[in-house]
C-alpha cells in the first residue's frame, strides 16, 4: 500500500510538473502574441505618422507655391503702377513744359507787339 501512494504521489508531481510546464508555455506563447500585436501597432503608428507627414509636406508646398504666385502678381502690380505713374509724370513734365513754352511765345508775342506800337 505504501508503495501505491508512493507512485500516486510521483504521479501527481509529474502531473504538477506537465500542468507548470503548460501553464510556462501558455504563458510564452502569450507574450509572444503580446510583443507582435505591440510590434504590428508600432509599424501601423509609424505609416500613419509617415503620411501624415507627406501630407503636411504637401499642404505646405501648395501653400507655398500659391505664396509665390501671390508675390509675382503683386510685383506685376507694382511694376505696372510704377510703370504707369512715370507715364504720368512724363505726361505731366510734358505739359508744364509746353505751358511754359506757350506762356513764353505770349510773352514774346506781346513784347513784339508792344516794340511794334512803340516803333510806330
Amino acid at each position: 500500500a505504501r508503495l501505491h501512494s508512493f507512485a500516486r504521489c510521483l504521479m501527481a508531481l509529474r502531473r504538477l510538473r506537465v500542468l507548470r510546464a503548460e501553464r510556462e508555455l501558455n504563458r510564452q506563447r502569450d507574450l509572444e502574441a503580446r510583443r507582435k500585436r505591440a510590434l504590428e501597432e508600432a509599424a501601423r503608428r509609424r505609416k500613419e505618422a509617415e503620411a501624415l507627414r507627406k501630407l503636411a509636406e504637401e499642404k505646405a508646398e501648395v501653400e507655398r507655391r500659391r505664396l509665390d504666385e501671390e508675390a509675382a502678381e503683386a510685383r506685376r502690380r507694382a511694376e505696372l503702377e510704377a510703370e504707369e505713374a512715370r507715364r504720368g509724370a512724363k505726361l505731366a513734365t510734358d505739359a508744364i513744359r509746353a505751358q511754359r513754352e506757350a506762356d513764353e511765345a505770349e510773352r514774346r508775342r506781346r513784347e513784339q507787339r508792344e516794340r511794334a506800337e512803340r516803333a510806330r
